[in-house]
């Protein structure tokens, strides 16, 4: 699983870069869109908060300025009886 999230972490830096490089406005905020589409179906969100170096709060709110709707990955398990 680490080499497929690795292999698109690395699709979606070089596809930033070649933008960057193309002077192709709003380059950033694309790749940022990319990235998320492209790997919010394996990670979960604290997973795609981590890899793209942000809080999940900063997550949240670029997804509701985005409009990127969220989708469930796994079910939480069960919580633990403290004890």
């Amino acid at each position: 699983m680490f080499g497929i999230v690795g292999m698109a972490v690395a699709q979606g830096l070089l596809m930033s870069l070649g933008l960057v490089a193309a002077h192709v406005p709003g380059s950033a905020l694309l790749g940022f869109v990319s990235f998320v589409l492209a790997n919010q179906e394996q990670l979960t969100e604290t997973e795609l908060a981590d890899k793209l170096g942000i809080s999940r709060k900063s997550l949240w709110e670029r997804r509701q300025r985005l409009n990127i709707p969220r989708k469930r990955t796994r079910q939480r398990a069960p919580r633990r009886e403290e004890g």
